[in-house]
């Protein structure tokens, strides 16, 4: 299982890659994704979420990065 350690440095580097890929031009305000699979799980992700104002990928921050199951649910910022 993934520690919380673990999970904010990879929170952080979505991030960032989140807002290289806006910075860039490759997606369109809060079209396209960036996801991770948790480190040692097999069914838990984080993913840049599109949130209530539908923030553009160049703002993301480690907030914007929540953690789903294969289901798609959870949706939590832990």
């Amino acid at each position: 299982m993934a520690t919380v350690q673990e999970i904010g440095e990879r929170k952080e580097k979505m991030a960032l890659a989140c807002r290289i890929m806006g910075l860039r031009g490759v997606t369109r305000g809060s079209f396209g994704h960036i996801s991770a699979r948790l480190p040692g799980e097999q069914n838990r992700f984080l993913i840049k979420s599109k949130g209530p104002q539908g923030t553009a990928l160049e703002f993301a921050t480690t907030r914007d990065i929540i953690t789903i199951d294969e289901n798609g649910e959870g949706g939590n910022h832990g």
